[in-house]
């Protein structure tokens, strides 16, 4: 997983998180929990949903997008590519 700062570069949001999943149903799964956070925080969510069937789920929380691939599709989209200059942010896993 990568959190890229793209403050300065993007008119479309502040920070974008690039993940895998091994699975559609796991994608989902994380999918869904970014959502009930969201939801819990009162975070405004324009956008939940698949872009490519059961390769890519975007979620845009406004300032955050996150999208969740495919291994293969990742690849392909090459979105970590396409953002290389952004700045990458250290994240720790909350227990």
């Amino acid at each position: 997983m990568r959190l890229l700062d793209l403050r300065g570069l993007s008119p479309i949001c502040d920070f974008l998180v690039v993940a895998n999943g091994t699975s559609a149903r796991q994608m989902r799964s994380a999918a869904d929990d970014v959502v009930d956070l969201a939801e819990a925080r009162q975070t405004t969510i324009l956008r939940n949903g698949g872009a490519s069937g059961d390769n890519w789920i975007a979620v845009d929380l406004f300032d955050i997008v996150i999208h969740i691939f495919a291994p293969e599709a990742r690849q392909f989209y090459d979105l970590d590519g396409m953002w290389a200059d952004a700045p990458e942010i250290e994240w720790k896993r909350r227990s």
